[in-house]
């Protein structure tokens, strides 16, 4: 059949997914069969995903700008935690299905197998959500091995094949940012970047320009450019009315200072097609309702916690009360976003040549499947063989092994040579930077500080309290979230220099990184040698399994971003006073400012002052005072943690680069040692084994075939 219009197209290629996941699914019990493991995994792994949609929308922004509240709204279910001091640990996949009922589905890797456990969307959000006190500790450790989840549901903006992924937040000194890098290093094909900044600010356009656009000058970035025309800004306001023309305008300079090379009409274009305006909240409140905070806290909430999130929700019902929920929809910009994402979708999924994502999915797919035929093939080749012919493979087998260990001996003096230069060049570069840079700017920012709304509004109140009283306010209710400020705002100024800095005699830990990604690349090109020198010497006419090139270049590539995210983990941990030390410092800081506030502040309350007048007090005496003493805190309690904590992160890496080397030997080994026992066994043992490898291929051969036909309907307008 032809497709006589774009609704009966969308209609039949909304499938292809699903036919496609049921494919992977099919691959992957067969390769799981005869024990190929990394096979297995990958297909594991790339089956949710499949099924979940081909075109994917990943949702970006800074914490706290309605992500979570967005994605309730579009896909019309509570599936996320709203709340700033609730959030996801994983990267969530939503997809469509047919059915009402909804079903999470949480990926997780145990010792390199993919394993899956399945809940509904309450135990979801309940068990695999931080609460109040993970965020504060930075507890992580439970979530090491989870890598995603999916999500089902029946929203009509996933109808057009068309994946949305919820991503954590961004910012320069969290570990949680390089798990939304990893999203857009696999692979997305449009984004929508939420924020509720109408300047956008540094951080925002800096990861714009250097994940999402890759126009940026910074250092070496692994993800994927997404084109202009498939990333979508959505202004989120909760109240009030978003200065559009502000916005407009910060838009289209950003395109015009991006290098991208843009004319003025395309920027007028996407100005004009590319900006939403949302009031995501009201757009939940309209569809959903108020959200169940305290029937879906996490585990761990304590009752203050609990009490906090009831309040909220008592407020939410009250204002549906007092609200129309169509006018809150009709209000709130969301379906006018939705119509975008329905277009994008229909767009990038069923468009010509490079244009067509759902046909790059596919042909990714057939090289898996391709990659799976060959090692059938090569496994198949195994007959006919004799002691003897293993015995003079083994000869030249531990020559190439002798060459290997000289080669793991260059790389462990390269990373010695190198974590010499780093101790001593980090060392001179922090004190360049604590002095020059960090307390200048801490300091400032310290004396900046406005009075918090809070503080104002409470003044009265506050001079009418008792010392005592107004002390301990003043330390909990304003200087606790002040404080905290500032030691963020310290990370992230060194976090940022630390990257940036580019001097020759000095090390950071981002110009080391670069140097053993540099060193992971050339390793790559020295394994692949090595194991097509091994196939030339007769480990073909054995018919061994050999990683292909892109198998090696993948495991390095993941050795890199394993790295990197350990390397940023340990900095903002570090800076941030992380875990259960910064909440000892904390509260030390906080009885410090409490007897100075005692001391110098508290004799000053008159009755006609002003509260800009008693905030310059507490700014002078205790928030300059505290963010000097952070600078002069940072060689004991940052400087040392950053610097034993990156030697150690990258020896791991050293090992880890030679683990590959080893592995590739001790495979070998085993795969010589399995050859001579099938040798020495009865024929018929090992026409079992052919028998089997056999079926695989043919398998496989009639669903690369099945898959072939899929792309062919899709691209010519055929019937899938």
């Amino acid at each position: 059949m032809t497709y006589e219009n774009e609704k009966v197209k969308n209609s039949t290629v909304s499938h292809v997914s699903r036919n496609l996941a049921a494919h992977v699914t099919a691959l992957s019990a067969l390769t799981e069969q005869v024990h190929d493991t990394h096979s297995t995994y990958v297909l594991k792994k790339l089956e949710p995903r499949l099924r979940c949609g081909l075109v994917r929308v990943a949702v970006i922004g800074i914490t706290g700008s309605g992500k979570s509240t967005l994605v309730n709204a579009l896909s019309e279910q509570l599936v996320l935690p709203e709340n700033p001091s609730i959030s996801s640990p994983i990267p969530v996949w939503i997809g469509y299905q047919e059915g009402e009922t909804s079903a999470v589905e949480i990926y997780r890797n145990e010792d390199g197998r993919m394993q899956v456990e399945t809940c509904d969307i309450l135990t979801f959000r309940k068990k695999y959500c931080y609460n109040l006190h993970d965020i504060l500790d930075k507890d992580r450790t439970r979530y090491n091995n989870t890598e995603f989840g999916t999500v089902s549901v029946q929203a009509d903006v996933l109808r057009n094949n068309i994946t949305i992924i919820d991503t954590l937040g961004i910012s320069a000194n969290s570990v949680d940012s390089r798990k939304t890098i990893r999203v857009l290093e696999e692979g997305v094909d449009a984004v929508l970047f939420v924020t509720k900044n109408a300047q956008l600010n540094e951080e925002e356009i800096r990861f714009i320009y250097r994940y999402i656009l890759g126009c940026s000058k910074d250092a070496e970035c692994n993800t994927k450019p997404i084109l202009p025309q498939n990333l979508l800004f959505v202004h989120n306001a909760f109240s009030g009315f978003p200065p559009k023309t502000a916005f407009s305008e910060r838009v289209r300079t950003l395109f015009a200072q991006s290098g991208l090379g843009l004319e003025d009409g395309e920027i007028d274009n996407y100005v004009k097609n590319n900006i939403f305006y949302v009031n995501a909240f009201d757009a939940r409140m309209g569809k959903l309702g108020a959200y169940p905070y305290s029937g879906s806290a996490p585990q761990g909430s304590r009752e203050k916690e609990l009490a906090a999130l009831a309040k909220r929700e008592a407020a939410e019902q009250k204002k549906l009360e007092q609200s129309s929920r169509e006018t809150l929809i009709a209000q709130s910009g969301i379906d006018e976003l939705r119509d975008a994402i329905d277009q994008l979708g229909l767009r990038l999924g069923q468009g010509s040549g490079e244009g067509n994502v759902s046909a790059k999915r596919i042909r990714d797919l057939l090289c898996i499947v391709d990659g799976i035929i060959r090692s059938a093939n090569q496994r198949i080749t195994v007959q006919n063989l004799t002691l003897q012919d293993l015995q003079d493979q083994k000869t030249k087998f531990s020559k190439l092994e002798e060459s290997d260990i000289q080669q793991r001996q260059n790389i462990r003096s390269a990373f010695k040579e190198l974590s010499r230069d780093y101790r001593d060049g980090f060392n001179r570069l922090m004190e360049a930077i604590l002095d020059n840079t960090l307390r200048p700017v801490c300091v400032g920012y310290a004396e900046r500080l406005s009075v918090p709304v809070k503080f104002r509004e409470d003044y009265e109140q506050i001079v009418g309290m008792r010392a005592e009283a107004r002390a301990q306010y003043l330390e909990k209710e304003i200087l606790d979230g002040v404080i905290k400020a500032i030691y963020e705002n310290c990370g992230n100024v060194l976090i940022r220099e630390l990257d940036e800095r580019q001097a020759n005699d000095f090390k950071t830990p981002f110009t080391v990184i670069a140097e053993t990604k540099k060193c992971m690349d050339d390793q790559a090109v020295i394994l692949n040698g090595m194991i097509d020198t091994l196939k030339k010497s007769g480990g073909d006419a054995l018919g061994m399994f050999f990683p292909q090139p892109l198998v090696v270049e993948s495991l390095m590539h993941n050795l890199k971003l394993d790295l990197e995210e350990k390397i940023k983990g340990i900095i903002a941990d570090a800076c941030r006073l992380s875990g259960n030390n910064y909440i000892s410092q904390n509260q030390n800081i906080l009885q410090k400012c409490r007897t100075n506030l005692l001391q110098n502040v508290i004799g000053l309350f008159l009755p006609n002052m002003r509260s800009t007048m008693l905030w310059s007090q507490v700014r002078s005496q205790i928030l300059v005072p505290l963010a000097n003493g952070i600078v002069d805190d940072m060689p004991e309690y940052t400087v040392k943690q950053i610097l034993e904590q990156t030697m150690e992160a990258f020896d791991a890496s050293r090992d880890a680069i030679c683990e590959r080397h080893v592995e590739l030997f001790v495979s070998l080994k085993l795969a010589l040692k399995k050859l001579e026992e099938q040798i020495e066994q009865a024929d018929q043992n090992i026409s079992v084994t052919l028998d089997e490898m056999t079926e695989l291929k043919a398998s496989c051969e009639r669903i690369r075939s099945d898959i072939e036909d899929i792309l062919t309907a899709l691209t010519d307008g055929g019937s899938v």
